[in-house]
């Protein structure tokens, strides 16, 4: 649709393009979802008035960082958040995708209820045909029966991504070969470059105009870290998600690893125990982390870098089924 265009990394619409406000309006919708506090709610909310339907809000991020960082001044920054408040109180439901994001928007003023609600995705069961993740990914560095880990979303630290090249430095320097691939862009692009860099990492970043950049002089360390740029063709990016080593009770990675994202103290030599997605899951802490013999400590996160350390993985913590829970106004 014309009314919506990429700034910033987010896909933001136009409140007043009459043209796709017409049709949104003439589609004669049920319920209304809304993935943005500003122009997609704006939008949402003058459809809701002529097509007379709920407006659900998802709020996924903190967006007082990113407002921050793009608006200069204290007294604009708070006249930003304000009208993102009353934006979200106008919707007449509001969800978050964790209760740290729901925490996040409470502590920027907003009173009402907030109902936790796991994303979901479309993408058909099973895996992407084999040619396609074969054409996607042939012009990086993927060696067969090496781990593959994948991150997808935009590349800012408040993500946790400083704790997985955290993680993963862990990994390199108990010889484990893997490659760490970054999907997306974002404001903290370059830094992460750089501490990739700073730990000794091989870096492959792709560039705007596709070339490949090979950074980093020649390394003992093992594992490499790629920075595979922006995509935003579904496709593709399943056929990312294909390619990624899926870790089971077959592909094993060390306990220490796993511990030393909840600041848990392993010996060397520590038995290895199943990993499920160590270095993507993020939980809040407190966390249950497991040690070498896997038996859960209970033992709470203390790092005390926010940024990084805000939302730990913690290995201990099991997926569990997709689940709504309700926050209530304290």
């Amino acid at each position: 649709m014309a009314a919506s265009e990429l700034t910033g990394g987010y896909r933001t619409g136009n409140p007043f393009d009459m043209e796709a406000l017409t049709q949104l309006v003439s589609f004669k919708p049920d319920i209304l979802h809304a993935h943005s506090p500003a122009t997609a709610v704006l939008m949402a909310r003058i459809v809701r008035q002529a097509a007379d339907a709920p407006l659900v809000y998802t709020y996924h991020t903190k967006y007082d960082i990113d407002i921050a960082r793009t608006v200069k001044g204290e007294l604009l920054q708070k006249e930003a958040i304000r009208a993102l408040v009353e934006n979200v109180s106008a919707c007449d439901e509001v969800w978050a995708v964790s209760r740290g994001a729901g925490d996040n928007l409470r502590s920027l003023g907003y009173e009402g209820n907030v109902r936790v609600m796991a994303n979901g995705v479309d993408f058909p069961k099973g895996e992407a045909d084999p040619e396609l993740v074969r054409e996607v990914t042939k012009d990086f560095d993927l060696p067969e029966g090496v781990f593959v880990f994948l991150f997808v979303g935009r590349l800012v630290n408040y993500k946790g991504l400083p704790l997985i090249l955290d993680a993963l430095r862990l990994l390199s320097d108990d010889g484990e070969e893997f490659r760490m691939v970054f999907v997306g862009n974002g404001d903290d692009a370059a830094s992460l470059k750089e501490t990739a860099l700073s730990y000794g990492f091989r870096v492959d970043a792709k560039r705007p105009d596709g070339v490949i950049e090979h950074l980093g002089t020649a390394s003992s360390r093992s594992g490499k870290i790629i920075f595979a740029g922006a995509e935003r063709d579904r496709t593709k990016l399943r056929a990312w998600n294909t390619r990624r080593t899926v870790l089971s009770s077959g592909r094993r990675l060390p306990a220490r690893c796993r511990a030393s994202l909840c600041a848990v103290p392993v010996r060397r030599k520590a038995s290895r125990t199943a990993a499920t997605d160590i270095l993507l899951r993020k939980t809040r802490s407190p966390c249950t982390s497991f040690s070498g013999n896997s038996s859960a400590t209970g033992r709470r996160c203390t790092r005390p870098d926010s940024t990084r350390w805000e939302n730990c993985i913690c290995p201990g913590r099991r997926a569990s089924p997709m689940r709504a829970t309700a926050m209530r106004p304290s």
